[in-house]
């Protein structure tokens, strides 16, 4: 027997908004995002690993050196509202 639980979903919306800026893409050190409020982020890799998490404030900034180099995924989740972005980091 197999058991599951779900939980409903935590963002109700998918964002795409051009007016969110994650720059530089490809990074090697800082990742500067602006145009999002307050709001959680966290990285995986391509394997689906999560990599990092954390708060970030309004135009804030996740330090991605010493990560090795290749895509993750970004996603940020900010007043119920969900941004995905691919993100290349390089040396």
């Amino acid at each position: 027997t197999i058991k599951a639980t779900f939980s409903p979903p935590v963002a109700t919306t998918l964002v795409n908004n051009k007016n969110i800026k994650v720059s530089p893409n490809p990074v090697s050190d800082e990742l500067h995002v602006q145009g999002i409020g307050r709001g959680n982020f966290c990285m995986f890799n391509l394997t689906g690993i999560k990599v990092a998490e954390g708060v970030l404030e309004k135009n804030g900034t996740i330090k991605v050196a010493g990560f090795a180099p290749g895509i993750y995924t970004l996603t940020i989740m900010s007043n119920k509202k969900q941004l995905v972005r691919k993100i290349m980091i390089q040396n």
